[in-house]
C-alpha cells in the first residue's frame, strides 16, 4: 500500500530529476504531499494536470513502470541514478509505503523497446504480440487485462467467501477446498501472471565500491515505512480507446467494486465514467475540474 507521495525539488540546484517537466506543473507548485487510502483512488482532471506524472513517479519509485511489475533491473537503475553518474535517485519526492510490489498498468504505452533496448515487457509480452504481428493496442489490452485479472480473482473469492457464509449459516456443507474444477483451473492459469509475491532483483546483489552506495539506497527507497497494508495496482487511463459501454463496464463492474481491505487502487483519468462513485477518494488535479465535468456531463445526458 501506498500512504503517500511528497513532491519536492533537489536540494542541489545542479542534481538532476528524472521528471525535470513537473516544475512546471500547477499541481506541484500547490500541492507538496498527496495522501493515498485503501481502496480505489482517483486522480482526476485534465491533459497536463500532472496526473500520469504524479503516477510514473510513484511507479518509478517502487521500480514498476519497465514491466508493469516491481523489478530492479540495470535500466532502473539507470534511469533512477541518472545514467549511474549520481549516487543519489533522481525521483523528486518521498514515497511512504509498506514494501510491497506494486503493478502498474498504460494501456498507451509503446511495445516494450526503451532507448534502443529490450525491456522486461518485451520479453514477457512484446515479442509474442510481434511474432503475431499484433498491434500496439492489442499489447496495451494484454497489459491491462493481466492486471485486471488480479482483481477480478479478489472479487470472485470475495463472492465465494460470501457463499461460503450463506451455505454455513443453512447448515449446506461446504466442499474443504472451496474451490469448483473451473475455479481451480483460472487460479492455475493466473498463477503466473497474478500479483507478485516479492519485488524481484534482475542485478546482481554482488556488492563492491562502485555499486554499493547506490544499493544501499536502493534497499532504503524500497523498505517498508509503514505497516503491511493492500496491494497496490496504478492504472494511466485504463479506458483509453474504449467506447462509452466499455468504460462504462469497467469502471461500474470492475473499479466500483475495489475490496479495500484486499486492494489499493490508484487511477489516472479523465473519463466521465469516474465520477461519483461512493467511498472513492478523489484528488482533483485542477482546481474545480471535477464539478465543470459534471455539469458537462449532466448537459451531455439532457441533450441525449
Amino acid at each position: 500500500m501506498i500512504e503517500s507521495f511528497e513532491y519536492f525539488k533537489p536540494a542541489n540546484s545542479s542534481e538532476k530529476s528524472a521528471f525535470p517537466w513537473a516544475d512546471e506543473i500547477d499541481f506541484f507548485k500547490q500541492n507538496k504531499k498527496i495522501e493515498f487510502k485503501p481502496g480505489l483512488n482517483i486522480l482526476f482532471g485534465g491533459n497536463g494536470s500532472g496526473k500520469s506524472t504524479l503516477l510514473q513517479m510513484m511507479g518509478t519509485s517502487l521500480a514498476a513502470v519497465q514491466g508493469g511489475r516491481s523489478c530492479v533491473t540495470s535500466l532502473w537503475l539507470s534511469e533512477v541514478f541518472v545514467g549511474l553518474g549520481s549516487q543519489q535517485p533522481a525521483i523528486p519526492g518521498k514515497l511512504i509505503h509498506d514494501g510491497q510490489p506494486i503493478m502498474y498498468s498504460d494501456a498507451r504505452a509503446k511495445e516494450g523497446l526503451l532507448g534502443g533496448g529490450f525491456d522486461d515487457d518485451f520479453f514477457d509480452m512484446g515479442l509474442e504480440n510481434t511474432l503475431r504481428r499484433g498491434s500496439t493496442g492489442q499489447l496495451g489490452l494484454t497489459r491491462l487485462d493481466r492486471m485486471l485479472s488480479v482483481l477480478r480473482e479478489g472479487q470472485e473469492q470475495q463472492q465465494e467467501e460470501a457463499k461460503k457464509t450463506v451455505k454455513r449459516k443453512s447448515g449446506t456443507p461446504v466442499c474443504a477446498k472451496g474451490l469448483s474444477r473451473d475455479q481451480k483451473k483460472t487460479t492455475r492459469k493466473n498463477k503466473n501472471i497474478g500479483f507478485p509475491e516479492s519485488i524481484e532483483f534482475k542485478v546482481s546483489r554482488n556488492v563492491n565500491s562502485y555499486w554499493e552506495p547506490r544499493l544501499k539506497v536502493v534497499d532504503e527507497m524500497l523498505a517498508a515505512k509503514i505497516e503491511r497494508g493492500p496491494r497496490t495496482l496504478l492504472f494511466d487511463e485504463p479506458e483509453s480507446g474504449f467506447s462509452f459501454d466499455w468504460q462504462d463496464r469497467l469502471w461500474r463492474g470492475v473499479f466500483e467494486r475495489v475490496d479495500p481491505s484486499k486492494f489499493q487502487v490508484i487511477i489516472a483519468t479523465h473519463s466521465p465514467f469516474a465520477l461519483s462513485i461512493p467511498g472513492a477518494n478523489y484528488i482533483e488535479m485542477e482546481p474545480g475540474y471535477i464539478g465543470q465535468s459534471t455539469n458537462a456531463l449532466k448537459e451531455l445526458i439532457k441533450r441525449i
